[in-house]
């Protein structure tokens, strides 16, 4: 019987961009890539979110939903940064994760 999935863990290794952690998890657990957070946040979303390039390119590549969208946050009080808001008005995992990897390389310049 498989165990409960971690989603602790999995959302530690997306922000801290651990690439081969999060890929391990992929491997061990089916809903991995599908797994949705407070607000359907799926793992491309917080992978964009944090800027966790070498993840997100992963996850993309392993198939993660381009099109998943998320609900606006249930909290007024919570802060919401540029990326969140664009994704609150219809952008899709995919244009939030072309968004990050833009900025990516752009700070490194």
């Amino acid at each position: 019987m498989q165990q409960a999935f971690p989603a602790d863990r999995f959302y530690q290794a997306i922000r801290n961009d651990r690439v081969a952690e999060v890929a391990e998890l992929v491997a061990d657990y089916s809903e991995a890539l599908e797994w949705a957070w407070q607000d359907d946040h799926r793992p491309l979303h917080f992978a964009a979110l944090f800027g966790s390039v070498r993840v997100l390119h992963f996850l993309l590549s392993a198939g993660a939903n381009r099109e998943a969208r998320i609900r606006a946050p249930q909290d007024p009080s919570c802060g919401e940064d540029h990326a969140l808001r664009a994704l609150r008005h219809g952008c899709t995992a995919q244009d939030l994760a072309s968004w990050a990897v833009g900025a990516h390389f752009e700070s490194a310049r």
